[in-house]
Formats: structure tokens, sequence, C-alpha cells
């Protein structure tokens, strides 16, 4: 990647297709800067930045900045408005529910019950094994939300890092099945 840049530094063209504006000389196939007509510099790619709650990414390059003397790509972010900070918490919030919801149905299925859900409806059951059991699984599960939604309130209020969903999972109430 190329820029072409004035006496004061500023970046006047970007990007540049060496082979266009010079079409009667040829570089080698990775220039050094040596190699490059006077003011046509080599821009540095760089990642995709991460962006905070409250900013978004837009997809696009800036201008390159000069940063320690290296010519630097860079990435256009804007402040996200209050709408987007809204649908960014609750992207997020769902995404933690369904993975909660997948782990009570994947520790409810080693007793054979299709889902969290399944395993509750027998709650009601007077039936020696799955009535406890299932009083049991109603019990985890509003222990688990209430401890999920504390931890989701702290996190979307800034109160704490974003964990991974495994690690929030990590912190929730364990099931422990009736003997």
């Amino acid at each position: 990647m190329f820029a072409k840049i004035d006496n004061q530094n500023n970046v006047i063209a970007y990007p540049v297709d060496l082979k266009l504006e010079f079409p009667d000389k040829s570089f080698p196939p990775v220039p050094t800067q040596d190699d490059l007509p006077p003011l046509y510099v080599i821009v540095t790619p760089t990642l995709h930045p991460t962006v905070s709650d409250t900013e978004v990414f837009e997809g696009v390059e800036g201008t390159p900045t000069l940063i320690n003397d290296v010519w630097t790509q860079t990435w256009v972010t804007r402040t996200a408005t209050v709408n987007e900070i809204a649908a960014k918490k609750q992207a997020l919030v769902k995404t933690y529910a369904d993975g909660i919801q997948r782990y009570m149905d994947f520790i409810v299925s080693a007793r054979n019950y299709d889902s969290i859900i399944s395993a509750c409806s027998y709650a009601a059951s007077n039936h020696v094994r799955y009535g406890v059991e299932g009083r049991a699984c109603l019990q985890w599960r509003e222990d688990v939300w209430d401890a999920a939604y504390l931890i989701l309130d702290d996190i979307t209020n800034g109160r704490r890092a974003i964990p991974t969903v495994a690690a929030l999972i990590n912190e929730l109430p364990k099931l422990t099945w009736p003997a």
C-alpha cells in the first residue's frame, strides 16, 4: 500500500497504484522506501480496530498517519448513537442468554430430558424420581437466571469486563441432582 504526500507530510493521495502513477517505471515486487519516487511512501497495514461499547467501526480506511516515522494504515471509527449502544447491549445479552439456555439444556440431557423446560415440567409430578428431579431443575433454573441477570446488568452498565460465554457460565450456580 502506498500514499503520496506533500512536503509537510500531508497525505494528498491514498491509496496509490504505483504502476498507474508511473507506467514507464518498473518497481521490485516488494518495493522498499528507497525504491519509491520522492513524496511517495509505503503505508504499513494494520488490523481492524477493536472498538468499545460506545464506538462503531465504520468498516472503511481512514487517511494514513505518520506514527514513529512509519506511515500507518488507519480505520474510521465514530461514537455510537444511543440506539446503536442499546442494540449492542441487546445483542450481547441475547448471546449470553442463548449460551446459558444451551448450557442448561445440555446439563439436563445427561438424565435424558429434552431440555430444561422439559425437566422443569415434572416439578408438579408426584413421581418418586421425576418429581424430585423436576423440582431440583426448576429451582436451579431460577437460581441460574437470577445470577445471570445480575451479572448481565453489571456488564451492560459497565461495572465489569465482558467475559466469554463460557466464563459467565462458570460463574453460575451448578445443578445438584437429588439422590
